[in-house]
């Protein structure tokens, strides 16, 4: 039986009111995460975790973002995600 897997911390960076969505390779070891919704109401926060987990493998519930909720770069822990690097 597998052990569960310690949660892993991926720093993300993220564009609101994009014209393309998407998850790409950034700099710095950070993911850049282009999302069409605005910041306001916490929209592209909620549009960004999901873009996340899908490009992961992941439900939505596994990602949650742990610092910069009001910035574009954020910290977010994820569960069940093996880093492979």
């Amino acid at each position: 039986m597998n052990a569960p897997t310690e949660p892993v911390l991926i720093r993300i960076r993220v564009t609101p009111d994009s014209k393309k969505e998407g998850v790409y390779e950034g700099k710095r070891r950070t993911l850049e995460v282009s999302v069409k919704e605005s910041a306001e109401g916490n929209r592209a926060n909620a549009r960004a975790i999901a873009l996340v987990a899908r490009h992961l493998g992941l439900p939505e519930k596994a990602v949650h973002i742990i610092r910069g909720h009001h910035l574009r770069v954020k910290m977010l822990q994820v569960y069940g995600y093996a880093n492979k690097s």
